[in-house]
């Protein structure tokens, strides 16, 4: 007997607000989440380090996930929020 699951059903949605945009990035603190994709740390601090450089701000903290998967912790979460005025997260394959 074959078992045929029904990928349709109802997608639960989380619904999130975005954080209000900065007036402007001069001396901001900046960090960096990277999501463990191969040479993701590398271009997100190396983006970091130009808007750094060119806003007077500074790269204040780079944490890394253990995967790319799973959710940043709260440990991580709470680092952010007190090292940096923004994150910059994110690459794809």
């Amino acid at each position: 007997m074959v078992l045929v699951h029904n990928p349709l059903g109802p997608i639960a949605r989380q619904q999130h607000r975005l954080s209000p945009r900065r007036a402007s990035l001069d001396g901001v603190r900046i960090g960096v989440l990277g999501n463990s994709k191969a040479n993701s740390k590398a271009l997100l601090t190396g983006i970091a380090e130009r808007i750094a450089a060119d806003v007077g701000g500074a790269l204040t903290v780079v944490i890394a996930k253990q995967t790319a998967g799973e959710p940043a912790d709260q440990v991580m979460l709470a680092r952010l929020l007190a090292e940096a005025d923004v994150v910059l997260t994110g690459s794809a394959d």
